[in-house]
């Protein structure tokens, strides 16, 4: 793989991962606009959104840069701490990995949290999906189940046909897609 400069300052190499950095930490404003333009009903609720992943400089000497952390460090960085067992109860532990994490602040007082993750073109939203349940142990097929739950309690949700295996290509268990309104809706409840 090439070196680049940037590099050797926590920068990703290229792709999706190096636009999603940059436009956080050098244009969290254009980034905020563009996503609320692409969620009206976000965009109506008038929050501010305040970028906490990834970020070149971290709040915390605990925290490093760039970091994309997940499960618990995930719900800390949204200062969503209290959802950590509602999280554990959803999703399998070593959940996804989002490219980035917005706290959302609105103006009556009550917060959100928003999950973003980074596309550069349409087939990298193709991962081949989970590999969740594959090795056949016990433990694998209970993670495989639960995400297979936390699927269907999305549709049904959404007033979608409930049919998980339908999105189980989109859930990554390292990282990318990962349903999380039920989380989201206690966040934004909090």
């Amino acid at each position: 793989m090439r070196d680049y400069w940037w590099t050797k300052y926590g920068w990703a190499t290229h792709g999706s991962k190096l636009q999603t950095q940059l436009y956080v930490n050098r244009q969290p404003e254009a980034l905020t606009a563009n996503v609320l333009e692409a969620l009206p009903a976000l965009r109506e609720r008038e929050p501010s959104l305040e970028w906490v992943v990834p970020l070149e400089k971290p709040n915390s000497a605990a925290v490093k840069a760039f970091s994309e952390p997940r499960d618990g460090r995930m719900l800390a960085a949204l200062e969503q701490s209290q959802l950590s067992e509602e999280l554990a109860s959803f999703w399998p532990a070593r959940g996804p990995v989002w490219d980035a994490l917005a706290i959302c602040r609105f103006s009556d007082g009550t917060r959100g949290a928003l999950l973003a993750e980074g596309k550069n073109y349409p087939r990298e939203m193709y991962s081949g999906g989970t590999d969740a349940g594959k090795t056949g142990s016990p433990a694998a097929l209970k993670s495989r189940q639960q995400i297979e739950r936390a699927v269907a309690w999305v549709q049904g949700s959404l007033g979608l046909t409930l049919d998980p295996k339908r999105w189980l290509p989109f859930a990554r268990g390292g990282e990318g897609i990962m349903p999380l309104p039920r989380v989201t809706s206690a966040a934004l409840a909090a």
